[in-house]
């Protein structure tokens, strides 16, 4: 867990002339230009071992409200549209709090930087994490997450006779994303090799 999490940090970042383009958290990101201090500043402010009570509060919270949206959701479109709508409240609710709060912590650490037209590609932040990751915790990951969709299809899906896919699909698209990054490590080993 301490190796994904350090390759997650370290995707925030991209070398450039100067210092480091970092990338906030997030879907539509700002980025800014920062220096070595304050790329080292950011990353331990967001180091796991420090408790995220906010977030795991709010976790609690909207655990319970998901359930009571995704029930009535059920009821009035079915459970495809209501499962859809339901999950994506969920997430949506927490991902705004859980964004709202790293912002916060990051802050002190960004006095001073400025927002640049530069932007760390989703490509170059999966790049980054495909070469931190050993290809054994990749796999490891994929693994599970498959498991995961799979136990999610059996549960859930099977004995209700129901079409509630939401938990088996994003399973199955992280576990998707999982081998893609084992295969661009090994590629990256085989280029290596060849040189």
């Amino acid at each position: 867990m301490s190796i994904l999490w350090e390759a997650s940090r370290e995707a925030m970042f991209k070398q450039v002339n100067g210092g480091f383009i970092f990338r906030e958290p997030g879907l539509f990101a700002h980025h800014y230009f920062v220096t070595d201090a304050q790329k080292a500043a950011i990353k331990g402010l967001l180091q796991p071992g420090k408790p995220f009570i906010v977030e795991t509060f709010i976790l609690a919270m909207v655990g319970p409200f998901g359930l009571y949206v995704l029930g009535i959701t059920h009821r009035a479109w079915g459970i495809w549209v209501g499962g859809l709508v339901g999950s994506l409240v969920v997430v949506g609710i927490f991902w705004l709090v859980w964004r709202r709060e790293i912002s916060k912590k990051i802050a002190p650490a960004l006095v001073g930087a400025t927002y640049t037209a530069q932007r760390i590609t989703w490509r170059e932040r999966t790049e980054t994490l495909a070469r931190m990751l050993p290809i054994s915790k990749a796999i490891g990951a994929g693994v599970a997450f498959l498991a995961g969709s799979v136990a999610f299809a059996l549960f859930l899906v099977v004995p209700n006779d129901q079409a509630f896919w939401p938990p088996v699909v994003v399973c199955a698209i992280a576990a998707g994303y999982c081998f893609y990054l084992a295969a661009l490590k090994g590629l990256d080993g085989r280029k290596k090799l060849q040189l």
